[in-house]
């Protein structure tokens, strides 16, 4: 499995996702690669609904990457990357509009993630090192944001 993501308006990596409820009801999302997120994804309150989530009794508590700690609603769901599926715990968040990819969900699915200038990409055990490598040599710079930004040497100033 080899994934290319993109990047956002803030030069994060995100990656698409795909997260259903218990009923079956799916949506996709662009959800931000989140490495200080031990779970699995997060969705803001507002997606409960549509994807008919169904809480746990207790919230969990979650500790932010400045020490706040602050409590979620739990749901169990299904997310999907590409054509592969694993359970998952879905923390509903209110205070959020993003969507967040943990690190759970890239133990799950076995992934690496690799973030260069210019790639995101995950990619799992079936890809060797050496055609990640040569992916990255040859894939087109550009998802969203991604493209490298060329600074023009002549700045219009003449050297005599």
């Amino acid at each position: 499995m080899l994934i290319v993501g993109a990047f956002d308006q803030d030069d994060t990596p995100t990656m698409k996702v795909r997260v259903s409820g218990p009923t079956g009801e799916t949506k996709e999302f662009v959800g931000v690669v989140d490495t200080g997120l031990s779970g699995f994804v997060a969705l803001p309150m507002a997606e409960m609904v549509p994807l008919r989530l169904t809480t746990h009794p207790a919230a969990a508590s979650v500790k932010l990457g400045n020490g706040t700690i602050t409590y979620n609603l739990v749901a169990e769901g299904t997310v999907t990357l590409l054509d592969e599926s694993r359970p998952a715990t879905i923390l509903l968040d209110e205070t959020v509009n993003e969507v967040l990819i943990g690190m759970a969900l890239l133990r799950a699915f076995q992934l690496a993630l690799i973030v260069t200038d210019t790639e995101a990409v995950l990619h799992d055990r079936k890809e060797t090192l050496e055609s990640v490598a040569q992916f990255m040599v040859t894939a087109p710079a550009g998802q969203p944001n991604t493209a490298p930004i060329e600074a023009s040497l002549d700045s219009g100033a003449k050297d005599d």
